[in-house]
């Protein structure tokens, strides 16, 4: 669950953090994180997640996980949050021109668990900031990882979809 991923991460770098020192490494207001922390908000946007994810220094799949893992040790190239939604306008676009013929939007909508419109509001840009499972759902459908719908460049070893060790 991303609030429990969120939060062993804090507790696995000793505390150094406080919600409130965080939330401004973040740029994330402090009471939007604490309702992530404490499970009011489940399912956060993208945007949030990728701040998130930035100042803990790990991949926004890794957050998704279910595992543990040291994503505070990992070198990773990060792209701006601002930067995620037009890649993930631009990926998705790709992604679906690539599969041509074979693509068919009804079924991916229905496998993502939204509508045409909303696959249209993002493909166009009109919705700005999908939700976090939302593109994890895409991503999981397109055989992609997350950090790579969202265009961050996670130093990938070939065999796995999240960052490793550089």
């Amino acid at each position: 669950m991303l609030k429990d991923n969120i939060a062993k991460r804090l507790h696995s770098i000793e505390n150094i953090f406080k919600i409130r020192i965080f939330s401004q490494k973040c740029g994330i207001d402090e009471n939007s994180l604490a309702k992530i922390l404490n499970g009011t908000t489940k399912n956060p946007s993208i945007h949030t997640v990728t701040k998130i994810a930035d100042a803990l220094n790990c991949s926004v799949d890794e957050l998704l996980e279910e595992r543990r893992s040291n994503c505070d040790q990992k070198e990773l190239k990060l792209k701006s949050p601002k930067n995620s939604v037009i890649a993930i306008k631009e990926s998705l676009a790709k992604r679906i021109s690539a599969m041509g013929s074979g693509f068919k939007k009804s079924a991916f909508v229905v496998k993502v668990g939204i509508t045409e419109e909303a696959l249209s509001h993002i493909l166009t840009g009109k919705v700005k900031n999908p939700r976090v499972y939302t593109v994890a759902k895409m991503a999981k459908v397109l055989g992609c990882s997350v950090d790579e719908l969202i265009g961050r460049d996670t130093a990938k070893n070939p065999s796995s979809s999240v960052a490793t060790k550089k």
